[in-house]
């Protein structure tokens, strides 16, 4: 068989990591269609939450002691005041020289020896890391717990969360969990490496994180193949491990996964409350007077009468919109509209003249000013009685109807 170095080479092309868009990790779409999703990163879910005011106070120091004690910064920093190019890069270079770049590599050359030293059974610890290791393996060796994986890519479909989670730590004996059953031998939680000098500020951002990993599984970057967590593994409780860098220390911490989906749940409601675009509406300004009466539904009767000329139809309805009128005028604004909308072509009631068809104009016109100011509506329109025919020849004569007595 083939040595898999004389195929590879020296180093392993095949990948380590998640494709990236935008440092987002893109995972295959479980529903077997081949297309890609763009999945958050489960170290950064609880950002949302987080309450950075101190943070961003103590990156603000930083970057002023950075400024401060490199020269060739400042002289970069000053060059380029009102440049907004590479003002990114500046800034974080600052904080960067501030906090101490040699402690953040530091940390991360801890994280990596680590990894090394659960999955190379060769490797020695260099100094002066090696007691800051030994005081890592005395834990877990105290605590009765292995490394089964290390640095596993992992998916988390229902929280659309990708990474790669540092360890699964299995039992060896019975542990003691916070009010729920005990971690028996054989069984797996989830498990975080942490080597920064304190969890004072990132301990809510963890609790998440181990919550979106452990509602994952197993994704080989290769092949783009999900397969399940071991069928012992615990979702209820997960493992902090805080091996801070220098300090030949180790402390473990439960973490409750309830707490960091309830965590998870609010960033979701937070990221679609971001989403939304439905906080203001454009202000509507109360319609007009005239603008009420210029829109406003026209109340057509549909008079059955001939338009031409019918002079005693005409009469009965200039006498009862004179009343109307008078009604009208004792309302300010209603007879202000009135005296604005009044059509020109047609003369004022006193002075008659008014053919049929614009005292049909004039009605309409009544009807929308007394709608338009919710005036009172006169009795006695005669309208209802000509629709109805009421007003027939034998009836304006005076004589009543015939009976059909004999």
């Amino acid at each position: 068989m083939t040595d898999a170095d004389d195929f590879f080479g020296e180093e392993d092309p095949r990948p380590h990591d998640f494709r990236r868009a935008n440092g987002a990790p893109m995972v295959r779409n479980s529903d077997g269609s081949g297309k890609w999703d763009r999945y958050a990163r489960p170290s950064g879910f609880g950002h949302d939450l987080d309450d950075e005011s101190a943070l961003n106070l103590w990156k603000i120091d930083r970057a002023i002691e950075g400024v401060a004690t490199t020269p060739s910064l400042a002289a970069t920093i000053a060059a380029a005041v009102g440049h907004k190019e590479g003002r990114k890069e500046r800034r974080e270079r600052a904080i960067m020289i501030g906090r101490g770049e040699e402690a953040a590599d530091l940390g991360t050359a801890l994280h990596a020896m680590a990894h090394r030293l659960e999955t190379e059974p060769d490797f020695k610890a260099p100094e002066p890391y090696a007691a800051d290791l030994a005081a890592y393996l005395m834990a877990l060796d105290e605590a009765g717990l292995e490394s089964v994986h290390c640095e596993v890519t992992v998916c988390s479909d229902s929280w659309r969360a990708a990474g790669t989670a540092d360890r699964i730590y299995k039992a060896t004996r019975q542990l003691t969990l916070p009010g729920v059953p005990p971690l028996e031998p054989g069984q797996t939680i989830i498990g975080d490496l942490k080597t920064g000098k304190s969890l004072q500020y990132s301990l809510p951002g963890y609790a998440i994180q181990l919550a979106v990993y452990a509602d994952g599984c197993f994704y080989d970057v290769a092949t783009d193949e999900r397969s399940p967590f071991p069928g012992d593994f615990r979702t209820d409780w997960g493992l902090i491990v805080h091996l801070p860098v220098g300090t030949a220390s180790c402390e473990l911490l439960w973490c409750d996964l309830e707490v960091g989906r309830h965590g998870a749940n609010l960033v979701r409601e937070v990221r679609a409350w971001r989403k939304r675009d439905d906080f203001a509406y454009e202000f509507e300004f109360p319609t007009s007077d005239e603008v009420a009466v210029l829109t406003s539904e026209v109340y057509d009767l549909e008079y059955d009468v001939d338009p031409d000329d019918h002079s005693e139809w005409r009469l009965a309805m200039l006498e009862w919109c004179q009343q109307r009128i008078n009604v009208i005028g004792t309302h300010s604004d209603a007879r202000a509209m009135l005296l604005r909308k009044w059509p020109p072509d047609i003369p004022p009631l006193r002075a008659g003249g008014q053919t049929s068809a614009q005292t049909s104009r004039v009605l309409d016109l009544l009807d929308t000013i007394e709608s338009a100011y919710s005036l009172p509506f006169c009795e006695g329109d005669p309208r209802s009685e000509w629709n109805q025919g009421l007003h027939s020849t034998e009836m304006q004569r005076g004589n009543e109807p015939r009976s059909n007595e004999s």
